[in-house]
Parts: structure tokens; C-alpha cells; sequence
């Protein structure tokens, strides 16, 4: 029964947000200016999410349906080849405990919060290590998406990226401009 009281209010909000959509205001989500470290051949990047889950993202995450926010990696080298890796960040709400289970696939780590600040903030981090002994690496690109909402017990399914006004985020870096820096 609880399922579907949150699963109509869920659908209250995306639905109101929908029917106001003309003058609804997405987020414009973006990376920060990443951070990368290199080491021989070991590369550390950081970044934050920045304006991602601002707005009606409260609600939503509210909702206690599992939010995923996917994240795609791909390491470009010399003559175009390209190595790509895929993870994603996930959240859900417990309105017994009034806490956020979050969990960061890259690092295989869940986290429980009671803030929704602090939720946020572990949410929109990325910090990335790989070791790259192939070909020099040129290119590095992140982007994220929201993955779309289901909710089988109405049989709907929303496409959450109308949060983030149907753009996804990139972050690139040319290794060039770092290894200049450094």
C-alpha cells in the first residue's frame, strides 16, 4: 500500500512538472573543471556534478523509487581507439528512517546519510583511478544521464533527463593540456 501512496505522489510531481513544462525550468547540469593527477602510467580524475539535482530533484528522490544516474567513461588513444567503462551512481530514500542509501558502483561502496545535503554531495562527486599501459592516452570523456523511471505497479515510465532539460553532461579533457600544466 505505502508502494503506491509514493508511486501516485511521485507521479504527482512528474506529472505537475510535465503539465507546467512551459514554463518548467530544467536543471543545467554540468561537470566542475576536473582535477587530473598523473603518475606514470596511473591517472586520477575528479570532478563534481554541478546543478544536477537541484529543483524538483528533492521531491523525486523523496519518492523512495531507486534513482540511477549512469555515468559513461571513455579513454580515447592514439589512432582513435577507444576503451570505454560504464557505472553508475544510485539512490533511494527510507521514509522509516527518514535516511538515503547511496551507492557508488565504481567504487562498489554503499553509504547511508541523513542529510540530504551531504547525500547530494557524495552523489554528484566522481573520483576515478585507472591504470592505462596500452597506447598513450590522448582523450578523456565523462558524460551522465538520468536513467528513465519506471513504475510497474501504474505501468509507467518517465524519462527523468527532462530534469536536466534533455542534456547530458560531458566533461573532456586532453591529456596534452594537463601533462602542459604540470
Amino acid at each position: 500500500m505505502f508502494e503506491i501512496l509514493s508511486n501516485k505522489l511521485l507521479v504527482g510531481v512528474i506529472s505537475f512538472g510535465m503539465l507546467l513544462f512551459s514554463s518548467f525550468e530544467g536543471n543545467n547540469a554540468s561537470f566542475s573543471k576536473p582535477n587530473l593527477i598523473i603518475e606514470q602510467n596511473h591517472y586520477e580524475v575528479s570532478t563534481n556534478l554541478q546543478n544536477a539535482f537541484i529543483n524538483d530533484f528533492y521531491d523525486i528522490i523523496h519518492s523512495g523509487e531507486t534513482i540511477y544516474i549512469d555515468f559513461e567513461l571513455n579513454l580515447i588513444q592514439d589512432f582513435g581507439h577507444e576503451k570505454k567503462n560504464k557505472f553508475y551512481h544510485s539512490v533511494k530514500y527510507n521514509a522509516m528512517e527518514k535516511s538515503y542509501e547511496l551507492y557508488l558502483d565504481e567504487k562498489s561502496e554503499s553509504y547511508i546519510f541523513y542529510q540530504y545535503e551531504s547525500l547530494i554531495t557524495h552523489l554528484s562527486k566522481i573520483e576515478l583511478a585507472f591504470e592505462n599501459y596500452d597506447l598513450d592516452l590522448k582523450k578523456i570523456h565523462l558524460t551522465a544521464s538520468i536513467r528513465n523511471l519506471e513504475l510497474p505497479s501504474l505501468k509507467k515510465k518517465y524519462d527523468m533527463m527532462m530534469l536536466w532539460n534533455f542534456k547530458k553532461p560531458i566533461m573532456k579533457i586532453r591529456i596534452e593540456d594537463y601533462k602542459n600544466e604540470n
